[in-house]
């Protein structure tokens, strides 16, 4: 009989906490990990609430094509020096995630529109896809293994001569 009670104590203590913590939110965030993608969807569940938002690490060629689909703003988060030196072949723009001045210039940004952000390694673009989510933006793709890996698929890149 005793351990009728215990069973029933810790069944009736296991419901509370799942029944609780199934709704506590109102906001769920569901992480969709593949090998080589790590995409972040923050699914508002309230009426109030009806946007994604998706920021997503990605292949060079999946990079290459949505460039080439004209859709998306290109900003490469290295620093001047390195943008200088030798940057991807396309329009873009140079906001350094060092300066000082980072969060204030990423702010100015249209939230809506699309844009793909690169390094020269991926580890600086994960930053940058915290901080524009964090400031809500809509969608934000990096580049996964920033330039270096888009310079070993043999994709075009301007060199600056200095």
């Amino acid at each position: 009989m005793e351990i009728n009670k215990k069973m029933v104590v810790l069944l009736s203590v296991a419901i509370f906490v799942l029944y609780g913590c199934a709704t506590q939110n109102e906001n769920t965030s569901e992480i969709v990990q593949d090998i080589s993608t790590i995409k972040i969807v923050n699914e508002c569940k309230a009426d109030t609430c009806d946007s994604k938002i998706i920021s997503e690490s990605i292949e060079p060629l999946k990079f290459k094509q949505k460039i080439g689909s004209g859709e998306y703003v290109v900003i490469d988060i290295r620093t001047p020096e390195e943008h200088q030196e030798e940057h991807i072949d396309t329009k873009q723009q140079n906001i350094d995630i060092y300066a000082d001045d980072f969060s204030d210039e990423i702010k100015k940004l249209d939230k809506n529109k699309k844009y793909l952000i690169y390094c020269r390694s991926g580890s600086r673009t994960k930053m940058g896809l915290n901080r524009m989510k964090a400031f809500g933006f809509n969608e934000v793709y990096d580049l996964s293994g920033g330039i270096n890996t888009w310079k070993e698929n043999k994709f075009p890149t301007t060199k600056v001569n200095m």
